[in-house]
Formats: structure tokens, C-alpha cells, sequence
């Protein structure tokens, strides 16, 4: 271990090749990184919030590397994990200034993808991640056109693709089993969405500042839930609301126009008192007609 100064620059061509971790994350050190110049031993690489330039490269980083976390630094370039050395799980490569294609694949052995708040103006395959990622996130790019959630990696438990330019309809009824979080928030997806078939142990939704319509039913949520984000849509139809999980603690459906309510109360999944707050607060849902008046 060696104790470096907070700020200045560094030069990381000169790391000896027998260096097999390497951590400054949060120095604000400047300095230029070449991939292809990493120790040939190294397997954790971390150096978030640095001012680190260079163009990345997957494809030259060392072939024993297992993390590479970089995020919140200056580093340009594009991504094809499709040349990712093969044991390489964790990616982190945020707040960068990566853009033009993104190349993904199946077969990468990536566990662990994070390249949100990029530069991207591209489509990206969410069918083709790869088959072990756990966690992906890629929110706050400039992904466009649809979002196919039907073929997701099997072992896949948070996805984060909000903020994006999403457009058409989302399938939420063939998500991964393993699935506890998903964010899709401030898109354009639009249609109807149905929320009645979510994974066992789902515990957050994020799919608020959509263009989504039509009617929605929260009546059948896992036992697991936990948040669930509906404001600023365009619900026009019938909110069936009703056997809501005792886990549930913020359910938020403001900024719609539901023209009508369905109440299901069942012994203790009453949680109007508390998960109601904020869309009682303004008498949306009890000046709402019920469908039987």
C-alpha cells in the first residue's frame, strides 16, 4: 500500500506489473489512462471521481482483471464488451463521456454493467446482455427506440433505464424471476401496462413520467413490495386499487386523470391511511366516481 496525496496527477503507466490492486477512487487526481499500459497482473482497478482522461478500451485492459471501476471521470471512447477479457464481472464506467454504438453480447461474462450518464445516442439490445448480469444500469443516456423486457438474463435482479428516449410499449408480465428492481422512469413509453404478473420478490417500480394510459390495476403486487412510481402519466381509465402487501411504503399515482375507482379492502391490506397520503391529500382519489355509481 502506498499513501498518495489527495489531487495532483498521476501517472499510471508506471504502476509496476506485479501491482494486482490499485485503488484512488475520490482524489480528484488528473492524469491520462491507457489501458493497454495497466499492470499485466492487475484484477481490481478502482478510480471513481477522478479527472482521469483517455480513450477507453475493453478490449486492451489486462486479461486477468475482474473489476474495473471507473466512474466519474473524463474518459471517452465507445463500448464492445464483446472483446472483454474473460474474467471480467464488474464494469462501472458512469458519469463518463462515452458515446457513438454500443456493442453488447450474450456470451461476456460480465455480472455486474454500469454505464449510465453517458454521452450514448444509440439503441441498445436489452435481449442481449449478457447472460450472468445481475445488475445493469444505463439510466441518463440517450438510448432510443423500444425496450424489450420479454428475454432478459435469467439471473438479472435490478435494471435501470430511465431517463432515456424509450418510445412504444413495455411488457412487464415476463420479467426475470429474480428481478427486485426496475427503473424506467422519464421516458416516452406509452399503451397500457400491466402490473398484475410481477416477479415473487419484486420490491421497487419506478415507471412514473411515461405517456402510459388506460386503465391500471394494483391489486395483485408480491407480497415483497415496497415503492411503486405511477405520477405523470396519462392513466385515463379505471384505478382498481386492493389487496395491497403490508411491505408496500410509497405507492404514487398523482398527475393522472383517472375517470373512475375500483376499492378493494381485505383485512389489514387497508394502507389507505399511509400509502394514499399523498394522492388523498389533494382529494384525487375520493372525488374519483366509483364504478358501480
Amino acid at each position: 500500500q502506498i499513501e498518495l496525496e489527495k489531487q495532483g496527477t498521476i501517472s499510471l503507466e508506471w504502476l509496476p506489473d506485479t501491482v494486482t490492486e490499485f485503488c484512488i477512487s475520490n482524489r480528484k487526481f488528473k492524469g491520462t489512462l491507457d489501458c493497454g499500459k495497466l499492470p499485466k497482473s492487475l484484477e481490481i482497478f478502482s478510480v471513481g471521481e477522478n479527472r482521469l482522461t483517455g480513450e477507453f478500451h475493453v478490449s486492451k485492459l489486462p486479461e486477468g482483471i475482474l473489476c474495473f471501476d471507473a466512474p466519474y471521470n473524463l474518459l471517452s471512447g465507445i463500448l464492445d464488451l464483446q472483446k472483454a477479457p474473460q474474467w471480467l464481472d464488474y464494469l462501472c464506467l458512469e458519469g463518463n463521456r462515452l458515446c457513438g454504438d454500443l456493442v453488447i453480447g450474450r456470451k461476456v461474462p460480465i455480472k455486474i454493467l454500469m454505464f449510465g450518464f453517458n454521452d450514448f445516442d444509440c439503441t441498445i439490445d436489452l435481449t442481449s446482455l449478457p447472460f450472468d448480469t445481475e445488475v445493469c444500469e444505463c439510466g441518463n443516456n440517450g438510448h432510443h427506440g423500444t425496450a424489450d423486457l420479454t428475454a432478459l438474463p435469467v439471473y438479472l435482479q435490478q435494471l435501470d433505464v430511465s431517463s432515456n428516449k424509450f418510445e412504444g410499449s413495455i411488457d412487464l408480465t415476463q420479467l426475470p424471476a429474480t428481478l427486485t428492481i426496475l427503473c424506467a422512469s422519464d421516458n416516452t413509453f406509452s399503451g397500457t401496462i400491466d402490473v398484475s404478473d410481477l416477479p415473487p420478490d419484486f420490491e421497487h417500480l419506478f415507471i412514473d413520467r411515461n405517456r402510459l394510459s388506460g386503465d391500471l390495476d394494483i391489486t395483485h403486487f408480491p407480497d415483497t413490495m415496497s415503492v411503486a412510481h405511477f405520477e405523470k402519466n396519462a392513466f385515463d381509465g379505471t384505478l382498481t386499487v386492493g389487496n395491497l402487501p403490508d411491505t408496500l411504503d410509497s405507492l404514487f399515482l398523482t398527475e393522472n386523470n383517472f375517470c373512475t375507482k375500483r376499492l378493494f379492502e381485505n383485512g389489514t391490506h387497508t394502507r389507505s391511511d399511509r400509502v394514499f397520503a399523498d394522492f388523498f391529500r389533494e382529494g384525487q382519489f375520493a372525488a374519483l366516481k366509483t364504478e358501480d355509481e
